[in-house]
């Protein structure tokens, strides 16, 4: 084969992976982030689906919640949510977390599965009753203790789990986790609720490299000590900043920009985000 020949065969073998890239969902524009209220997220990559802390109801008075209509294509798994393969929960706080909320997707999505920390899972179960042997073999609640963290994959997708410290010490016996999740390819960080000290991420700092995305709480990108943990060891192309009370909007925005110019700030609910590469 001649050299002219060979090139023309590269590019086409390269334009036939290009091709089939975009038909399965790996191209490089596959990442939307959705942002619901307060932490709460939904994750699209192809034909992979996670919400991380998405599905609650009361919340906290000076924290987002959720519109009544897009709380209701949640639970009923309608509308972009009829499909999502993974309902990721990092505690069980009201502005996190609802188990009639939870329940009520996985009985309506029968492909959903649930991960979270057992408190959580003993929640979803109570909800359940006696219907819990329905849904129980979807959901997957680790036990870890703090500093521990595990792998594993379901659906196709990589979830690590960080067992973490909630921030305030009345708070440190829950069952906390950071996750990251992999989707195509690319890396997606959330922390939930992460104590800002350094203990709680030396011991997982092989973990919090080459993040495509970082989702969070805005006080690791406006406080000084966060800041500083996080430029330490979160190494991450683009930041979300999370859990933002709607009447400081104004000037934690002005703060995370500050601190990281190129983050987004999570202030509407259904702020779409896209990523490229």
């Amino acid at each position: 084969m001649n050299r002219f020949l060979a090139t023309v065969y590269i590019c086409l073998i390269s334009l036939g992976q290009l091709f089939a890239n975009i038909a399965d969902g790996t191209n490089a524009a596959s990442l939307e982030i959705v942002y619901l209220a307060n932490e709460g997220v939904f994750i699209r990559s192809g034909e992979q689906e996670v919400i991380i802390d998405g599905l609650f109801r009361e919340g906290v008075s000076r924290y987002m919640t959720l519109p009544d209509d897009l709380r209701e294509e949640l639970e009923t798994a309608s509308g972009d949510f009829e499909s999502c393969d993974l309902i990721l929960v990092t505690h069980l706080h009201s502005d996190h977390f609802d188990a009639a909320s939870v329940y009520r997707h996985l009985v309506n999505n029968l492909r959903a599965q649930l991960v979270a920390g057992q408190d959580v899972a003993g929640l979803v179960k109570t909800e359940a009753g006696r219907n819990f042997s329905e849904i129980r073999e979807r959901v997957t609640a680790p036990l870890l203790e703090w500093k521990q963290d595990t792998t594993f994959i379901v659906k196709g997708i990589k979830i690590t789990l960080l067992r973490t410290r909630h921030g305030w010490w009345k708070n440190y016996g829950l069952d906390h986790f950071g996750f990251v999740v992999e989707l195509n390819g690319k890396r997606i960080l959330h922390l939930g609720d992460i104590e800002m000290t350094e203990e709680n991420l030396l011991q997982f700092k092989q973990h919090l490299i080459n993040i495509d995305v970082a989702i969070l709480p805005h006080w690791l990108m406006t406080y000084d000590k966060g800041i500083k943990l996080t430029r330490q060891y979160i190494k991450a192309k683009e930041f979300i900043a999370v859990h933002v009370e709607p009447e400081n909007l104004t000037e934690i925005t002005r703060n995370v920009l500050t601190a990281f110019p190129n983050a987004e700030i999570a202030g509407d609910a259904r702020q779409k985000l896209s990523y490229v590469n």
